[in-house]
């Protein structure tokens, strides 16, 4: 009896919310918004175009929106995160979103897509896109080489805008030795905290 009783508890407990964290409110001029934390500090214009610059070719054809610094580190030190956008040209619906990403040749289409970008001057190696429900996105882990200060990994969540005319990626550039598995947490966080604006 007392074994089941805790078995319930648990379950309630681990169904529970987290705490909430206090957060920021990012609006995209097109047309949605995200929660982020609100210890990120949105950097300037000029620090959010050498991000675009160094982005090892993760944001190939992808407007980038805005970047924020995760740490007290001098700028450009990792990490950093970037929401970038894509237009699609038309209205996608999520199936057809979820089945681009799990295509069979899907990883040697984002791999080419960023050799093209000049991710090869950083050694960049996608993993293949992993779609998850929960998130309604598809996830892709880059390795890069990093010289000890700059990025050793990204990871980037792609998902469908709520227009469903464009793809919102958010890119998470990690300091060396950091942990890729916290990161994957607080950026699926943000993923699902899109709504319209």
């Amino acid at each position: 009896m007392h074994i089941r009783l805790l078995a319930v508890l648990v379950a309630v407990l681990a169904s529970m919310p987290a705490a909430a964290q206090p957060a920021q409110t990012y609006r995209s001029d097109a047309g949605y918004t995200l929660q982020l934390p609100e210890d990120w500090r949105r950097l300037t214009e000029d620090e959010l175009s050498a991000v675009q610059r160094n982005g090892s070719g993760m944001g190939a054809g992808m407007t980038f929106e805005a970047a924020f610094d995760l740490s007290n580190a001098p700028f450009p030190a990792p990490p950093l995160v970037a929401v970038a956008r894509m237009e699609l040209g038309r209205e996608v619906t999520p199936e057809e979103f979820e089945a681009e990403f799990t295509r069979p040749d899907i990883q040697e289409e984002v791999q080419a897509g960023m050799n093209s970008a000049g991710a090869v001057r950083h050694r960049a190696r996608a993993n293949v896109p992993e779609w998850d429900d929960a998130s309604g996105a598809a996830w892709v882990h880059i390795a890069l080489k990093s010289d000890g200060a700059s990025p050793e990994w990204a990871l980037a969540g792609f998902t469908l805008a709520p227009s469903g005319r464009a793809m919102v990626a958010v890119m998470y550039f990690g300091a060396p030795h950091s942990d890729p598995a916290r990161a994957r947490a607080a950026l699926e966080a943000v993923v699902r905290s899109m709504r319209p604006a």
